[in-house]
């Protein structure tokens, strides 16, 4: 198979700190800056992420 692409987003972003529990929760909102296909391909007009993360240590 060949469909190969690339694909570039950017978008602003925004973090929140919980130190209580040493977490951070984090959010964005991306949209295409580059789009380089091989064959024609579904896109997305922009994505939402939503991420949760816990700093371990010892």
């Amino acid at each position: 198979m060949n469909n190969g692409g690339t694909e570039v987003y950017a978008g602003p972003t925004a973090n929140y700190v919980i130190p209580k529990w040493n977490m951070w929760l984090g959010a964005g909102l991306f949209f295409p800056v580059v789009r380089e296909y091989d064959i024609p391909t579904a896109t997305d007009d922009m994505r939402v992420e939503v991420k949760l993360g816990k700093v371990w240590s010892w």
